[in-house]
């Protein structure tokens, strides 16, 4: 067997996280299986092991990702210090709901975090 590139390694790490994704949005995380997973993303169930030690894994790492707009924007409000509490909270809101709105990614794994599940 020949050796993978770590490109290659990264790409078929990539796929099996985009058919995770995908599979987890119409079915649902418990009724995705990882042969599921393995068969959209066109790999071996192996190749989803060497990768991820279960699907416990594969969902943690879909999520660290894709960080959830709430996680993104918590960090930033809380290294600000601001002397308007509320307006910062102001400000946390409408960015999370900004970012939900206008990155396609986030918005699925945040619907998955949040539906899905």
């Amino acid at each position: 067997m020949a050796r993978r590139t770590k490109e290659e390694a990264a790409a078929t790490r990539d796929s099996i996280l985009d058919a995770a994704e995908k599979l987890f949005v119409e079915q649902g995380v418990s009724r995705t299986t990882l042969q599921h997973i393995a068969s959209e993303a066109g790999v071996t169930r192996g190749a989803i092991y060497w990768h991820f030690d279960d699907k416990s894994a594969l969902f943690n790492a879909m999520m660290d990702r894709v960080r959830l707009p709430l996680e993104a924007e918590l960090q930033l409000l809380d290294e600000s210090e601001s002397a308007d509490p509320l307006d910062d909270l102001r400000s946390y809101v409408m960015a999370v709901l900004r970012r939900t709105v206008n990155d396609p990614q986030a918005r699925r794994v945040f619907e998955i975090a949040t539906l899905k599940v």
